[in-house]
C-alpha cells in the first residue's frame, strides 16, 4: 500500500471511530435521561404546571443539586431545598400589582381570613391542607393565573408547598400530618414561622433559601410623608375634631396604598448560573441579582414611587446596590417533624 493510500484509510479508520464513539455516547446519555424521564415518572407530585418558557427547570434542579452537596447540606435536606425551588419555578400565580386594582385574587378554598391585603387563608380546614395548595399550583384551562400574591405570601405558600411536595414525594404520611396540621385553617403568614429559621444577611446563600431584597426608600417615604398626617389625625381626634382627623387618616391611608408591596422584595434563591450570577425566583419567573437590584431602583420594568420620590424630593442619584439582602430564612425540616 503506498504512503498516500494508507495515510488515508488511517484517517477513514479513524473517522469511524469517531463517528461510533460519538454515537455511543449520544445513545448512553439518551438512555440516561429515559431512565431519569422514567424515575421522575414514578415519584408523585403536586406540582402539575409547566415552569415559564425557557425556563429549565431540570437543569437548575441539578445545579442546585451539587451546590447544596459541596456546602456539605444533608441529603433529606437537599431534597427539601430542591422541592422548595421546584415549586416556586412551577408556580401558576401571579403579583397583585399585574392587576389594575393591585387586588388579591384567592381561588376556593382559600379566603382572605379578614385582611384581604395581607393575608392568605385555608378555609377548608385540616383534612384539606394538600388540596388547597394543589388548587394554587394547578393549571387553569385557559393560562390564568390561579391566585394574586404578594412576594411575601407567595414565599410564605412556596415554602409550605415545597415541604408538601418533598413528603408527597418520600411518601412521608406523617409528615404531610404534620404540615396540614401545623396550617389547619390558620392563615399562612401566622404558621409560616414553623416552616422557616431565620439567619444572619452575611450567611452564605444556598439553593432554597428565602431572601429578602431591603428598599430603604420605603421607611423614609413612610416617616415623611404618612407618619407626620397620622400624628396630626391624632392630634385632631384628641381635640376633638373627629372630621378633621377621619380626613387626615384618609390621606395617610391613600399615600399609604400608593407604595403598598415597596417595602422590599421576597424571592426564593436558586444558586449560581453559568455565568456565576446569583439567581432568584418568584412567582416562576427566574432573575439574576443585579436584574432585581436593577427592577427595585427603577431602572427596568418597575416603577416605584417610594424609589421615585426619594430620588426627587431627597437629592438622591439612586443606585443598584441601594436595594441589598436584608433578611434570609431556610427551611427548618426538623421542627416540622417534631410537630407530629
Amino acid at each position: 500500500m503506498m504512503m498516500g493510500n494508507a495515510e488515508s484509510y488511517a484517517q477513514s479508520v479513524w473517522e469511524t471511530i469517531k463517528n461510533a464513539g460519538s454515537q455511543l455516547v449520544q445513545a448512553v446519555g439518551d438512555k440516561f435521561a429515559q431512565i431519569q424521564a422514567a424515575a421522575a415518572a414514578q415519584v408523585p407530585t403536586l406540582l402539575t404546571g409547566d415552569a415559564e418558557e425557557g425556563v429549565n427547570v431540570a437543569k437548575i434542579l441539578t445545579d442546585a443539586r451539587t451546590q447544596l452537596e459541596l456546602a456539605g447540606v444533608p441529603n433529606n435536606v437537599i431534597n427539601l431545598r430542591l422541592a422548595i425551588i421546584e415549586a416556586v419555578l412551577r408556580s401558576q400565580t401571579a403579583s397583585p400589582t399585574e392587576t389594575d386594582d393591585g387586588e388579591s385574587f384567592r381561588p376556593t378554598p382559600w379566603t382572605d381570613g379578614g385582611n384581604p391585603k395581607a393575608s392568605y387563608t385555608v378555609s377548608c380546614g385540616f383534612n384539606n391542607v394538600v388540596q388547597a395548595f394543589k388548587v394554587l399550583w394547578a393549571p387553569t384551562t385557559d393560562g390564568t393565573p390561579t391566585g394574586w400574591l404578594w412576594c411575601s405570601q407567595q414565599c410564605q405558600a412556596t415554602y409550605i408547598m415545597g415541604f408538601l411536595q418533598y413528603f408527597t414525594a418520600t411518601k412521608n404520611e406523617d409528615g404531610i400530618g404534620a404540615v396540614s396540621a401545623t396550617v389547619g385553617d390558620a392563615s399562612i403568614s401566622k404558621v409560616i414561622e414553623n416552616f422557616v429559621t431565620p439567619v444572619s444577611p452575611d450567611t452564605p446563600l444556598k439553593p432554597g433559601d428565602w431572601v429578602w431584597f431591603e428598599n430603604p426608600y420605603y421607611d423614609r417615604y413612610v416617616a415623611q410623608k404618612v407618619t407626620p398626617l397620622r400624628e396630626q389625625a391624632e392630634q385632631q381626634y384628641a381635640a376633638g375634631n373627629k372630621e378633621r382627623g377621619d380626613d387626615l387618616e384618609a390621606q395617610a391611608a391613600e399615600l399609604l396604598d400608593d407604595v403598598q408591596g415597596e417595602e422590599g422584595h421576597n424571592c426564593i434563591y436558586l444558586g449560581k448560573n453559568g455565568n456565576g450570577e446569583d439567581t432568584f425566583s418568584l412567582h416562576g419567573e427566574v432573575q439574576t441579582q443585579s436584574e432585581i437590584q436593577k427592577n427595585m431602583a427603577n431602572l427596568g420594568e418597575q416603577e416605584w414611587v417610594s424609589v421615585e420620590w426619594a430620588e426627587q424630593n431627597l437629592n438622591l442619584t439612586i443606585q443598584p446596590t441601594d436595594f441589598t439582602i436584608d433578611e434570609i430564612s431556610i427551611p427548618n425540616l426538623a421542627n416540622i417533624l417534631s410537630n407530629r
